[in-house]
């Protein structure tokens, strides 16, 4: 399999790592718990299968090859309608619909346009997002707070965010959105390579059932 799939592990990466284009992701223990959870389906009041541990109290769906969620209490907060979908982190979960990404709150209330090629959660309020393989940050408003023109990025800390553009660091003030000279991180511990926006390995077999179905 060329691509690993992340379900719930975005948060870990977003407190590390760099978004950008490139790059094979190893399986987690997130993604490794989901799978087993998988042997042992309970179904929703509508019929739809419950296929995920539950995280920030709400655990993943599907039906008809279609992802939602439910809460604990039950209660379905979005039917199965989307292609994709990642666990909820930081209060949001991302979702795809179509060929494009957005977000949904934990009352099944789209917040981010779906209009991203890829995204990656939440963490401290902001969350990375791409379009044709640049990348920026939007808000919890769905607001976009930079410009999607940097080739990798690391999350905000601390009100600042490392960017590559051109070849060359910049650091980003979240606030205002300006940019400042900086030196490229070090790689190292505390760095990681730069992470590919993944999918998960049961959205990879919804693709191949479509694609089967094309043919």
């Amino acid at each position: 399999m060329k691509k690993q799939f992340l379900i719930g592990a975005f948060a870990a990466l977003a407190s590390l790592g760099l978004y950008s284009c490139g790059g094979d992701q190893p399986q987690t223990d997130a993604e490794s718990s989901t799978m087993e959870t998988r042997g042992n389906e309970n179904l929703t009041s509508s019929g739809a299968a419950i296929v995920s541990e539950y995280q920030e109290g709400i655990a993943m769906t599907k039906m008809d090859e279609k992802f939602g969620f439910v809460n604990k209490q039950g209660l379905e907060i979005s039917r199965p309608m989307y292609r994709e979908v990642h666990l909820f982190e930081g209060g949001y979960a991302a979702a795809k619909k179509g060929e494009k990404w957005g977000f949904i709150n934990k009352q099944g209330d789209k917040v981010v346009d779906f209009k991203y090629d890829w995204v990656a959660n939440f963490s401290n309020g902001t969350a990375p997002v791409s379009i044709a393989n640049q990348w920026g940050f939007v808000n919890e408003q769905g607001d976009e707070i930079t410009e999607i023109k940097y080739d990798k990025l690391q999350p905000f800390k601390d009100g600042k965010a490392l960017a590559k553009i051109a070849g060359s660091w910049v650091s980003i003030d979240e606030t205002t959105g300006e940019e400042s000279p900086a030196e490229a991180p070090t790689a190292g511990e505390d760095t990681p390579e730069p992470t590919e926006m993944a999918k998960t390995d049961e959205t990879e077999k919804t693709e191949e059932t479509t694609e089967e179905e094309a043919h």
